[in-house]
């Protein structure tokens, strides 16, 4: 249940945009700020024509591959256009008329560093992982008497956003929205608000800033706006995800030490919060994926004869065990197979990489009291050693339907294999691949590794095929006429700067193509608001030639 008013579309337009520019402003803070630290925006609002990437990089000491992903950013946010030569690698970059106007206001970034520092401590404080010292308050600081205008608002916004989610985030996950909906109220109190971290003056002028509520010496009244926003809190959970990657920024673009690189394919996961990603995963996946998942999978176990259908489901990053749980149930009820499951019983495999994310899987299988299963260590990028794994365990990596969440862009990339295939293909992705090194990777040898990672798959998939969910990301061009009413910004700033591939669909689907696959069934789960999908499901199947 949750407060009655009935909110016009004007008034969901604008909290929404409120909301997705916060998001956006901690995708960019510590970038701008870093950049304008080292001169950069100088060089380029000096600049008369556009400017040779590569150049850049060797002038300002960056490394290559996360200057593009900090130019990406602008781009996505209309401060900058780069044109890209997908066969050469070049890039070259100017600011546009947008971008001109909002140089005058790229001071307001300097205090994101501070406002950082204090959002990451609470955010661990919540967790129980602070250090004792807490970093000095700091409020963000806009002078009153500000001109609004529509970059202004902006500005506000990106500055108000990393400390405006971690508050968010951590009610929302007390429950403290949860509990005064559940009551019909519209009043938080500082006595319920207070345990949670900061200060209540602090939250105050936060939700006030925003327009959420008015204060009073016992508590917040909630506005119209204010009760929409907390009903949309989790929202700000993906970004607060990765607070350390953000933190990290400048050191990736200027730092000198190789060593100060997290390497995200580490075991011990530095760069996230990977129990919140767990659960923000599969939130996503209920609120989502679920039901056309479920559309796509249950007739492989409706199909006769029986002994025809899978004898295992691999989750290949089962995460928090969401997927396998709720896809065990829905065959259970509504499919011939879950009427013979005593007959012909269903082996569930969750596989995952980290020590927390097999946790919390064997977690959940426990808990719903699944009647056959295993929980593997496994590795997306591997599926060799995943066979050898699953063999050990009494399961058939060839009988079982494959399926994964979001996983294949976290594949550690190698570089491809096939030579005569790396000469001959032709590339279109114009997206920024980054190596864990900091350098950038080109197109084709991204397009040739995508392929060569299809192929790696090939021979578990062929009989049952593979059931895959996947992020994809969109050009510049499609984000900045509709900012304030997505998350792309943030998208690929946490999957660049953390060494992950989000690519655009169509060059996803091709190397599934190039591969030897067809998709038997797909799903778009987004692309409404941007004409392209940024999240799609697709029942790949392997040819057997």
């Amino acid at each position: 249940m949750s407060v009655e008013f009935n909110a016009s579309a004007d008034l969901k337009l604008a909290v929404g945009k409120t909301i997705f520019q916060h998001i956006d402003g901690i995708a960019i803070g510590s970038t701008v700020a870093a950049l304008r630290a080292h001169g950069l925006f100088d060089t380029l609002s000096n600049s008369d024509k556009p400017l040779d990437v590569r150049s850049l990089c060797e002038d300002f000491g960056c490394r290559e591959g996360f200057l593009n992903v900090a130019l990406r950013l602008l781009c996505h946010q209309g401060f900058a256009m780069v044109s890209v030569d997908v066969n050469s690698g070049q890039r070259h970059v100017c600011l546009t008329k947008d971008g001109i106007a909002w140089l005058d206001y790229l001071d307001y970034y300097d205090q994101i560093p501070a406002l950082s520092a204090l959002a990451e401590h609470y955010h661990q404080a919540f967790n129980g992982q602070a250090g004792k010292k807490a970093p000095k308050f700091v409020a963000p600081a806009i002078p009153a008497d500000l001109r609004p205008s529509v970059i202004v608002n902006r500005v506000i916004n990106h500055v108000y956003g990393e400390i405006t989610a971690v508050v968010m985030t951590e009610l929302y996950l007390a429950g403290v929205f949860g509990r005064a909906f559940q009551e019909n109220k519209l009043f938080l109190s500082f006595d319920d608000i207070a345990p949670h971290g900061f200060p209540p003056s602090y939250i105050a002028n936060i939700f006030e800033t925003n327009g959420w509520a008015k204060s009073h010496p016992s508590g917040l009244t909630l506005t119209q706006a204010g009760i929409l926003a907390s009903e949309w809190a989790s929202q700000y959970l993906y970004p607060v995800i990765y607070l350390p990657t953000f933190r990290k920024v400048p050191t990736l673009l200027f730092g000198k030490d190789r060593d100060s690189i997290f390497v995200c394919s580490s075991i011990v996961e530095k760069h996230l919060d990977r129990e919140l990603d767990i659960k923000f995963s599969g939130m996503v996946f209920e609120k989502t994926c679920r039901q056309p998942f479920l559309d796509i999978v249950l007739p492989i176990f409706d199909r006769e004869p029986i002994h025809s259908q899978p004898l295992s489901i691999v989750d290949m990053g089962s995460g928090d065990g969401t997927l396998l749980v709720e896809l065990f149930k829905a065959i259970q009820k509504k499919t011939i197979r879950g009427r013979m499951l005593e007959s012909y019983p269903l082996m569930l495999v969750g596989a995952e990489y980290t020590e927390v994310a097999r946790r919390a899987t064997t977690e959940a299988l426990n808990r719903a009291r699944i009647p056959n299963w295993r929980v593997v260590l496994g590795d997306i990028g591997n599926p060799t050693a995943l066979a050898m794994t699953l063999n050990n365990v009494a399961v058939d990596p060839q009988n079982a339907l494959h399926v994964s969440k979001s996983v294949i862009h976290n594949r550690r990339y190698k570089l491809p294999e096939n030579l005569d295939r790396l000469t001959n293909f032709e590339p279109v992705s114009k997206t920024v691949y980054v190596s864990t090194d900091g350098s950038i990777i080109r197109p084709r040898e991204f397009e040739c590794n995508l392929v060569e990672f299809f192929e790696g798959w090939r021979d578990l998939t062929k009989k049952h095929g593979m059931v895959v969910i996947e992020a994809h990301t969109v050009d510049p061009e499609l984000v900045y006429p509709k900012l304030g009413q997505n998350i792309v910004t943030c998208m690929d700033a946490t999957h660049g700067y953390s060494c992950q591939y989000l690519t655009e669909y169509d060059t996803f689907l091709r190397a599934a193509q190039s591969a030897g696959y067809k998709s038997l069934a797909f799903r778009a789960l987004s692309g409404k608001v941007l004409g392209k999908p940024t999240m799609t499901i697709n029942h790949f199947m392997a040819s057997k030639k």
